[in-house]
């Protein structure tokens, strides 16, 4: 096809296309009530979208935001195919082949935006690249994203896996099947972008995002064992799970905002009680 506009030949653009291929044709494989098809789906057009938005912008930042903007919906991705991982919609090799080519693009999104911002302050490290994940629920030699080493990261992950089995059975047609559906969905996704911003304000909003999500997870369990849909047993694993998630996710928002105000620290905690 030829290029009429300046953003399609940008490599970074082509390879975005390419994706939104890879992603519809594993998409094409997948159930579509899942939460996670929606997010995929879109996340995906969203890359190239800001890409060819951010190109024909006439200021630096604006170009910045909109490179950002898609530099986030591609770490987004990346986390959704860990997602259908978890749920067994997609095998560890597909996952690697779309997760090698987002890391392209990711980098090449740093690129441009580095270009386009001489002067702009990055927070340390951004640089995002493959590396071997040695953490304990991890194979040997599989590569990732920086943020998939982050342990509440791993474990939003695990609680997906807990929650595949039963969320899969019928009845699916209650609406707090969807709900938990997106809000352990959402959690994973909202780490994954979150991680990947420059400034502690907006680590922290997906951060809280995501904390928020893990508390509606928890709710939706209760009232799953109030529907008596779930054992008491799969509704209690899932919320220490959570309260781990929760945990771990205060210490990040914590560690990226030093000077923001905090409650006095008020754990969270299982009590145990019988149904009426």
């Amino acid at each position: 096809m030829n290029a009429y506009f300046d953003h399609e030949r940008l490599r970074v653009y082509g390879q975005s296309i390419k994706f939104v291929l890879w992603a519809t044709d594993l998409l094409e494989r997948i159930p579509k009530h899942l939460s996670v098809w929606d997010q995929l789906e879109r996340a995906a057009s969203s890359i190239p979208l800001n890409i060819a938005e951010g190109n024909g912008k006439f200021t630096a930042p604006d170009r910045c935001s909109s490179f950002d903007n898609a530099r986030g919906s591609a770490l987004e991705c990346a986390a959704c195919l860990d997602v259908l991982s978890a749920r067994r919609h997609a095998n560890d090799s597909q996952c690697l082949d779309g997760k090698e080519s987002l890391r392209g693009i990711v980098s090449m999104l740093v690129g441009l935006i580095r270009s386009n911002s001489p002067d702009r302050l990055h927070e340390g490290e951004v640089e995002y690249r493959f590396d071997e994940l040695k953490a304990a629920e991890a194979k040997p030699d599989v590569f990732c994203f920086d943020h998939e080493k982050l342990k509440v990261y791993q474990k939003s992950l695990t609680f997906i896996r807990s929650t595949a089995e039963f969320l899969e059975a019928p009845p699916r047609n209650l609406p707090v099947w969807s709900k938990l559906d997106r809000a352990s969905t959402a959690i994973p996704l909202g780490l994954a972008e979150g991680n990947g911003k420059f400034t502690p304000a907006d680590r922290c909003r997906f951060f809280d995002r995501a904390r928020s999500s893990a508390f509606e997870c928890a709710a939706a369990l209760d009232i799953l064992f109030a529907k008596n849909q779930i054992g008491e047993r799969e509704a209690n694993a899932g919320k220490v799970s959570l309260q781990e998630v929760v945990s771990m996710l205060v210490g990040l928002i914590r560690s990226n905002s030093p000077d923001r105000i905090h409650e006095e620290s008020a754990p969270y905690s299982l009590c145990p009680g019988k149904r009426d």
